[in-house]
């Protein structure tokens, strides 16, 4: 079966969405850019660690969306996947 891999838009404000980036040491980054996401290896871990960043940061849960995406469809956005 082929990995599949979860970008998360989040809506942080009536105005602004943005890409969330999970890092290393398990923090949240966010970027405004496609390009500069980072994907989440799982549906389960995206929805997990984003809620609780969330929880947080605003301490209440955001509207976000969870997309799957091949590795062919990260490279045709020149996303890396590592």
């Amino acid at each position: 079966m082929e990995q599949k891999y979860y970008l998360v838009l989040a809506e942080i404000s009536i105005f602004q969405t943005v890409w969330l980036i999970p890092r290393k040491d398990g923090s949240i980054g966010w970027t405004d850019e496609i390009k500069q996401a980072k994907p989440f290896l799982s549906y389960e871990e995206a929805k997990n660690k984003t809620e609780a960043h969330m929880q947080s940061v605003f301490e209440f849960i955001a509207s976000y969306k969870i997309i799957e995406f091949s590795k062919e469809e990260l490279d045709d956005f020149l996303i890396a996947t590592s």
